[in-house]
């Protein structure tokens, strides 16, 4: 369970979250705790029940069904975007771990390891300190498997196309880490991430007069050398594809199969979204969270500007939660504590609100039904949906 503000203004949250550091690496042998709980390298992994998910009408279940697949569609895109490597290290790894039989049987057991790190954290970096991680084999091994899965018809990487993979997966300091915020004479944090918003070869010093277009959806590439910016789009019509294309297209279809099973108002909203996945023009949607019906919240957007040095572009992130109206009156009270909260924090006379403008925040307790993009195993503890979402939803 986590929160939603309805307002735009501080509020503290408590939360169960869906994974947790551990501090110690679990053998892949002996992973599952009595907790029904799993480790997975040095994080360990918390299921959460759908306890919300009954109480639904069989046309909320199913419109809550296509916004989810329209969230898991478009995971991959995070892919793409975490790590320049990330998405191919993901195809091979998983291509191969289907066919786990056809493997040396401990080799396939590390490998399924790998593949368990690779999907929680998204890429080949750990979510929490942004340094890569590495598997428990080494490449002559992993070759091998590759060499044994072809020989029994298994469609792989060329031969180049592995090699080119050797080093982000095994060179501890080839894209070392995810996303380096730390200025320095000799540690650019553009050129020093592995983040994909920037191609090789571009550092601070290249974008210090260069303005984004698409700010949160794209990639700025150099092209003749002209620094310019790659949008993340379905396409479709007159508009030529963009990046993640295949997954956002999937995306934007399960939007459109969701539209039958919404109410006029959403109808509205959700072809608007589906229109800016293909186009990668998301500005008619500017605030890319909605409730659905008053019951289902929906997050979908590229919103999460931390995973940039610069904090302008932003990873896709997409949430479907429902509400859990019997926990609001719980944190309703919490909330009725911020004013009083605000004033006795230690702040100059000329920082503080008057204590007349300090109103409690609105929020409402939802239940994680469906996350992906970085939402994915780490959601957030609570989301900001001020404006039109209050409006819509019927809360104050």
């Amino acid at each position: 369970m986590f929160l939603v503000a309805m307002q735009s203004q501080p509020f503290v949250l408590a939360a169960l979250l869906a994974c947790a550091p551990v501090q110690t690496r679990t053998p892949v042998s002996d992973r599952t705790s009595s907790r029904g709980s799993e480790k997975v390298g040095d994080v360990e992994v918390v299921p959460l029940a759908g306890e919300a998910f009954d109480r639904l009408s069989r046309s909320e279940r199913l419109l809550g069904y296509r916004l989810a697949q329209a969230a898991i569609a478009a995971h991959p895109v995070v892919l793409l975007q975490n790590g320049r490597h990330d998405l191919a290290v993901w195809e091979l790894v998983d291509a191969l771990a289907v066919h786990a039989e056809l493997l040396d049987p401990q080799f396939a057991n590390r490998l399924l390891d790998y593949r368990r790190r690779l999907f929680l954290h998204g890429g080949i970096h750990d979510a929490y300190t942004q340094m890569k991680f590495a598997p428990d084999f080494t490449f002559a091994e992993l070759h091998a498997a590759v060499q044994r899965a072809r020989a029994a018809g298994v469609n792989l990487p060329a031969e180049d196309a592995l090699a080119a993979l050797e080093a982000p997966i095994f060179d501890p300091l080839v894209d070392r880490l995810r996303l380096n915020k730390i200025p320095g004479t000799l540690r650019d944090p553009v050129a020093e991430s592995a983040m994909n918003h920037y191609a090789p070869g571009i550092s601070s010093w290249d974008l210090v007069d260069f303005t984004d277009q698409r700010p949160l959806n794209s990639r700025i590439r150099r092209e003749a050398g002209v620094l310019e910016e790659e949008p993340y789009r379905a396409g479709g019509g007159e508009v030529p594809p963009g990046l993640g294309a295949p997954y956002l297209a999937a995306a934007a279809a399960e939007l459109d199969a969701a539209l039958p099973l919404a109410g006029a108002a959403d109808q509205d909203w959700l072809r608007r979204l589906a229109a800016g996945v293909r186009s990668g023009d998301l500005t008619p949607v500017e605030e890319p969270s909605s409730w659905i019906g008053g019951t289902l919240g929906f997050d979908f957007g590229f919103t999460d500007g931390r995973s940039d040095p610069r904090e302008v572009k932003g990873v896709l992130e997409a949430l479907v939660v429902l509400r859990d109206p019997a926990a609001d009156a719980l944190f309703a009270r919490a909330a009725a504590l911020a004013p009083a909260f605000e004033g006795r924090l230690p702040w100059l006379p000329g920082q503080r609100r008057p204590a007349g403008e300090r109103a409690p925040p609105a929020l409402a307790a939802v239940r994680l039904a469906a996350a992906s993009g970085a939402a994915f195993a780490f959601p957030p503890i609570g989301l900001s949906w001020p404006g039109r979402l209050a409006s819509r939803s019927g809360l104050p």
